[in-house]
């Protein structure tokens, strides 16, 4: 399968999901509410019928596989590899995944290890730590990605 066949939408949470984790991604990280701060590219996160479409492309295709039990994806390493080898627009792509973890955060407060939020950090801190390693990996080659504020803000509040 080649990956310029799938949808639009399909391509932007394959991108995202290229950077993460190969294991247990939330689906809930890719649910969104207001889209204000969002990138274009995710738009169709706010309409859940259209993000249902663009993740149902990728199982279709055999590209993610859901864990509905946990309500998780994973993503082969290689299928990651090879779609983050071909992307042209991998800087929006990391930008985009910044920007979906950053949401999944809790603001600061006064215990940032309150037992209430153990769950979520468990949830995304391996997200976070591999959109890291991917930023880290990336500092060697040409086109090094960028870390921008977010990204910052992202690795201060994990």
């Amino acid at each position: 399968m080649s990956f310029e066949n799938l949808g639009k939408d399909a391509r932007a949470c394959l991108g995202v999901l290229s950077l993460l984790s190969a294991d247990s991604v939330p689906s809930e990280m890719f649910m969104v509410a207001d889209p204000s701060d969002l990138p274009e590219s995710l738009a169709f996160c706010t309409d859940e019928f259209s993000l249902g479409e663009a993740l149902e492309e990728l199982t279709h295709h055999a590209l993610v596989r859901k864990n509905i039990e946990k309500d998780t994806f994973r993503i082969h390493c290689l299928v990651q590899s090879e779609y983050r080898a071909r992307m042209d627009d991998r800087q929006e792509q990391f930008d985009a995944a910044t920007k979906l973890l950053l949401r999944k955060f809790p603001g600061e407060c006064e215990n940032k290890y309150d037992d209430d939020e153990w769950i979520l950090y468990e949830k995304y801190i391996p997200q976070v730590l591999a959109l890291s390693k991917n930023y880290a990996d990336s500092q060697t080659k040409p086109n090094p990605l960028k870390a921008s504020m977010d990204f910052v803000n992202l690795v201060n509040a994990a």
